[in-house]
């Protein structure tokens, strides 16, 4: 919010999702210890688990996430385990049974940030200019689905005012076009 942004036909101007920050480790080379079956490329892993002595971390989805790669007949891993006092890592295979080296994990801890998209969520879509008028199309999702019953498309005269609002949500526009619109967004769906 109050951040000038760009959008063009067809995008998103405004959409609903949930702030999260969640621990996390990141490798920023690739880890091979010597007699193991397993190498760790270079990413982050996200914390998704503990115990009294351990935390848990899979891959982060994505580009920046790495992976835990298997060699020869080693059988498939499915998380990190870290051992908290000695900072030992282990490979925790589909068994559950972790394998462990000793060796000390070069993996940086970190945070995360993530905006994930809710449930239910309500959008507007930039549909262009013509004239000194806007075309905004208001929607509305659940799981994903668009439900067609809660769909409309509106139209903003610019001449009569620069913000625009629809259901508690509030831009202003400060420059558009029939490619593209430049805003802020002031408040967002109530």
């Amino acid at each position: 919010m109050n951040q000038t942004q760009t959008a063009y036909v067809g995008d998103h101007l405004l959409s609903q999702g949930t702030y999260s920050e969640r621990a996390a480790i990141e490798f920023k080379s690739m880890f091979e210890p010597s007699g193991w079956s397993y190498r760790i490329t270079a990413g982050k892993f996200i914390k998704t688990g503990e115990n009294s002595k351990h935390d848990y971390y899979t891959p982060m989805a994505g580009v920046s996430g790495g992976k835990i790669e298997s060699r020869g007949l080693a059988s498939p891993a499915i998380a990190l385990q870290l051992d908290r006092a000695t900072n030992e890592l282990c490979v925790v295979m589909y068994t559950y049974q972790p394998l462990c080296v000793g060796d000390q994990s070069p993996a940086i801890k970190t945070t995360v940030k993530s905006v994930d998209e809710n449930e239910f969520q309500q959008t507007l879509i930039y549909n262009g200019m013509v004239g000194k008028k806007i075309n905004v199309a208001y929607r509305e999702f659940s799981n994903k689905m668009a439900r067609a019953a809660f769909s409309n498309d509106v139209e903003y005269d610019l001449s009569q005012s620069k913000i625009i609002g629809y259901k508690g949500a509030k831009i202003e526009v400060l420059n558009a076009t029939n490619e593209n619109i430049t805003y802020r967004v002031i408040s967002n769906f109530k």
